[in-house]
């Protein structure tokens, strides 16, 4: 069986992430994180496929996860400050970064 995460994103990310320019989806590490981004990364140390499902309103788009990182803040895994949305978003403190591969049907 195939580990699956869900992501509930905004619009804007949404079309991002189906054009390929943003590859890394970002959370803050909270409990309901660090349970999900363990067993994602369990699974992938054991060479089994993960996937990354996005939802935004009815639009669906499923991608293979490949990574899942910590990172001390949301600036360290984005490469750049976050947006202000972003900030609200995931507010201050560590994340998890969950890097984005090909396309899944």
């Amino acid at each position: 069986m195939v580990y699956t995460l869900v992501f509930r994103i905004r619009k804007i990310y949404f079309d991002q992430i189906m054009a390929g320019t943003k590859t890394r989806e970002v959370r803050a590490s909270k409990r309901f994180w660090y349970i999900r981004a363990l067993k994602a990364n369990h699974d992938l140390l054991e060479g089994k496929e993960v996937r990354a499902v996005f939802l935004c309103g009815k639009l669906r788009h499923t991608r293979r996860l490949e990574r899942v990182r910590c990172f001390e803040t949301a600036k360290e895994a984005l490469g750049r400050e976050p947006s202000e949305q972003g900030k609200k978003d995931i507010g201050e403190g560590p994340v998890y970064g969950f890097d984005l591969g090909r396309v899944m049907e």
